[in-house]
């Protein structure tokens, strides 16, 4: 089995990362906690895949903490609406080449009267049904929503 970082590229190397968890994974069940006290040793090659200045970990704690409550937001037209939540914040990366790239989350009902961001929303949708089927793709259950998939993407593009 070859073992490759999917998107992030962590200090350590994935083969190794990999065969570690795996061999751990032999004696207890790996959840992220046990990994984390694992790693705690200077000499355990997960060690340098964390954040280990407090300082540092605790303000990226609360920064993930503030994705949460950004993505966990929804509304809905009304109170007594029947209409299915909708997320309240997309997030967009706005590709300014003169300058830098910004990453920010706007409200939805914003960001779809927009037609560049709009379109981005779109393309970023499509990249997580390509996601899910990377994923997914070998259960045959889930055929008849990839020819959805594949129907929606000749539509968009």
């Amino acid at each position: 089995m070859v073992y490759k970082w999917k998107h992030h590229n962590y200090p350590a190397d994935a083969q190794q990362v990999g065969e570690y968890i795996n061999n751990v994974s032999r004696e207890v069940n790996i959840t992220p906690g046990v990994l984390v006290d694992l790693a705690r040793d200077k000499s355990n090659i997960l060690h340098p895949c964390f954040t280990w200045d407090d300082e540092t970990a605790a303000e990226k704690y609360r920064e993930g903490e503030a994705r949460s409550i950004i993505g966990n937001l929804v509304f809905v037209e009304s109170e007594d609406s029947k209409a299915e939540p909708v997320r309240a914040f997309v997030h967009y990366v706005e590709d300014d080449t003169e300058q830098e790239v910004r990453a920010y989350y706007m409200p939805t009902h914003q960001a779809m009267q927009d037609e560049k961001v709009r379109e981005y929303v779109m393309q970023q949708a499509l990249k997580e049904l390509e996601a899910f089927r990377r994923k997914y793709g070998h259960l045959k259950q889930f055929a008849k929503v990839f020819d959805a998939v594949d129907e929606i993407q000749l539509q968009v593009t």
